[in-house]
């Protein structure tokens, strides 16, 4: 356990520099830019696929597995 805290104590000692701030949110914003991508089977039109990204946050996208 000491060697794992050894080699992770700078990403430790960041997260708590920074008042816990994570990549949380950004890697949940990646996995639905990935689900949109993949649901839409791909765009024509890239400005299109542009806006579609940038209104992601305003949207509930539901996976259907």
């Amino acid at each position: 356990m000491v060697a794992t805290l050894e080699n992770h104590w700078d990403g430790i000692l960041g997260f708590w520099q920074f008042g816990g701030a994570t990549n949380a949110a950004m890697e949940g914003f990646n996995n639905k830019v990935r689900t949109l991508l993949r649901q839409a089977y791909g765009y024509r039109d890239h400005e299109y696929m542009r806006l579609k990204i940038l209104d992601l946050p305003s949207n509930k996208l539901q996976v259907v597995v």
